[in-house]
């Protein structure tokens, strides 16, 4: 065995295991490195963790999104299913899917679009249990009005969606109801063809005239 300062050099310096390979004893300066870098790795890790904990939809927002998907599908029934009991007790199915048929004709609407929920409200601790608000954007591609894109506010409870009538369009408020009203444009006079005038006035009153006298 080999003795001396220089095999005591040696041995400090590490040990040596098979042919090259060397595992040497890190000088004090290299541990603390080492030890930041697991730290930091360590509380990397558990940014991502809340973070991705954090992300997950809450139950209201889950319940929003089955509801406004089935929205997007015209799926009625499913909605319906979806309203908390007493609400679902004193709105039959007939009369909710009426609330989203007219809407629907009033507004020309050919599709119903909706994007992801987010709540925008909190329990407050200590006080009673209230619906939380989910707000969830809503773009509605129309024949005559192109597309008219707004946000629903849907109350949520524990138990499902507290749901009234003003929540089948966007933009409604609480007592409102989508009306359409069509008014033609300005028309000029239609005459017969020596000049004279046969038909006059605004489109919705046509008056027609017979050798100059109005019939």
């Amino acid at each position: 065995m080999a003795s001396g300062p220089g095999a005591n050099s040696a041995a400090r310096a590490g040990r040596r295991l098979g042919g090259s390979l060397r595992f040497s004893a890190l000088p004090a300066r290299g541990r603390a490195s080492l030890w930041l870098a697991a730290t930091f790795f360590a509380l990397f890790a558990l940014g991502v963790s809340v973070a991705a904990l954090t992300a997950r939809p809450t139950t209201a927002e889950r319940t929003a999104e089955v509801f406004s998907r089935a929205w997007a599908r015209s799926d009625y029934r499913a909605m319906h299913d979806l309203l908390e009991p007493r609400t679902r007790a004193r709105t039959d199915l007939r009369e909710f899917r009426e609330a989203y048929e007219r809407a629907r004709a009033t507004s020309t609407a050919v599709a119903t679009r909706a994007g992801d929920p987010r709540q925008v409200s909190h329990p407050r601790v200590g006080a009673a249990r209230r619906p939380l608000d989910v707000e969830v954007a809503i773009s509605v591609p129309t024949r005559v009005f192109g597309t008219v894109r707004g946000s629903v506010l849907l109350p949520v409870s524990e138990r499902g969606v507290v749901w009234s009538k003003h929540l089948a369009f966007p933009h409604l408020r609480r007592g409102e109801r989508l009306s359409r009203r069509t008014k033609a444009p300005p028309r000029a006079p239609i005459t017969d063809r020596h000049g004279t005038t046969i038909v006059s006035g605004p489109a919705s009153d046509r008056q027609a005239r017979t050798a100059g006298r109005s019939r």
